[in-house]
């Protein structure tokens, strides 16, 4: 069972709106990982495995030696220089010492008088003067909460990655923050909750991360997981040629990586689920089926159900019998000939980066050049989806 500071902030969330068990998951990994498990209310500054662990890059503006000095120094209780390195001349820290002043404190390691100002300003808290004020239970959940509900977006909540990025800019212990969100998902059944809700937990030990768990022990799979149940879904991934950022592939090979979670990502949008990232039972069975209807498929040439056919009247300009030698350009080049703006939109989107584009825009240019000059209404037709793509 979760400890009282625990079971403290999960009321508190459930009285502020945080109902579904995946954002509860997720809401209490990432304010675990940011207060090592809800026991740190104010920043230690004890990096004891060397300057590498400062996650901070601006800390090594005067050099390495200079943090190194300053690490140390605060490994020995006097941490005020490693704090100036970190925070000094940012986030509102402009006066000698707001560095240590302004360190992070509560849940979510409020850093910076900008922010203790900010977050003050909305709890009606003077944070600015008494910024010990972020490191009380009460005030932390407060803030906790405030943060959560203006600074992670609405529809990134459920998703790990996303709200760690939302969170530090990066990704930052990312794999404990998932390790975390296996742990308080395991916690959260509904049984639990009703029984929170009623009053009838009683404190415990704290959740601890999950680590070392197979993958697949919760029947899901995420990032960082490995595994021949990973292998089997990077290559159904593949199969379907679901994309991550700048068009990258997702590898095979037994590890879900960025680009697998990044695919597992399109795929959910695309068929109006939750967009977690996460391969949750549901979409692992969706993914299975797709990729066995497409393997099933006589010509892999063809195209896909949502490809429109050319509209009547459109046939004087023809696409090349061979296509672009490339699937998802030649489902644009379509989508183009159609005149569906909708269908173009869907392939440019997953082919947005893509070095082949500039393939695709010298033959539309040659197929203008081609074109019958009065036939203003087609080469408008043909110019517009290649304008949308190069804005991208």
């Amino acid at each position: 069972m979760p400890n009282e500071n625990e079971l403290s902030l999960l009321r508190a969330a459930r009285e502020a709106g945080i109902t579904s068990r995946e954002e509860m998951a997720n809401f209490m990994a990432q304010m675990g990982h940011e207060s090592s498990g809800f026991t740190l209310m104010e920043e230690s500054f004890r990096y004891t495995r060397g300057i590498n662990q400062i996650p901070v890059r601006s800390a090594r503006r005067e050099g390495l030696e200079a943090l190194e000095s300053a690490r140390l120094e605060a490994l020995q209780g006097r941490p005020q220089e490693l704090a100036r390195l970190m925070y000094g001349n940012r986030m509102g820290n402009d006066d000698a010492g707001d560095g240590y002043l302004y360190r992070g404190r509560g849940y979510t390691q409020l850093t910076g008088e900008n922010n203790y100002a900010t977050a003050g300003a909305a709890l009606e808290l003077d944070l600015t003067r008494h910024p010990q004020l972020a490191a009380d239970r009460g005030n932390g959940e407060r803030i906790a909460l405030w943060f959560w509900q203006n600074e992670v977006p609405e529809q990134e909540r459920d998703d790990v990655s996303k709200t760690t990025l939302a969170i530090n800019n990066g990704e930052n212990g990312l794999e404990d923050r998932l390790n975390r969100y296996d742990a308080w998902h395991a916690v959260l059944t509904p049984e639990f909750v009703a029984d929170l809700d009623a009053g009838r937990v009683p404190a415990g030990n704290p959740v601890l991360p999950a680590v070392g768990r197979p993958a697949m022990e919760d029947g899901a799979l995420r990032r960082l997981e490995t595994g021949e149940e990973v292998r089997q879904l990077n290559e159904q991934l593949r199969t379907l040629d679901l994309r991550a950022e700048r068009n990258r592939r997702v590898p095979t090979g037994d590890v879900f990586t960025q680009e697998t979670e990044q695919a597992v990502r399109s795929f959910q949008e695309q068929h109006a689920r939750a967009v977690t990232g996460r391969a949750d039972p549901l979409t692992l069975r969706e993914i299975e089926r797709a990729a066995e209807q497409c393997n099933a498929r006589p010509d892999d040439r063809q195209p896909p159900p949502d490809t429109v056919q050319p509209l009547p009247g459109r046939d004087r300009i023809t696409q090349p019998d061979a296509g672009t030698g490339d699937r998802d350009l030649d489902r644009l080049a379509a989508a183009v000939f159609a005149g569906d703006d909708r269908a173009a939109n869907r392939v440019i989107a997953q082919i947005a980066g893509s070095d082949h584009i500039l393939k695709l825009e010298q033959w539309g240019r040659e197929l203008l050049t081609e074109g019958p000059s009065q036939d203003v209404h087609q080469q408008d037709t043909l110019r517009e989806p290649f304008a949308r793509g190069l804005s991208i």
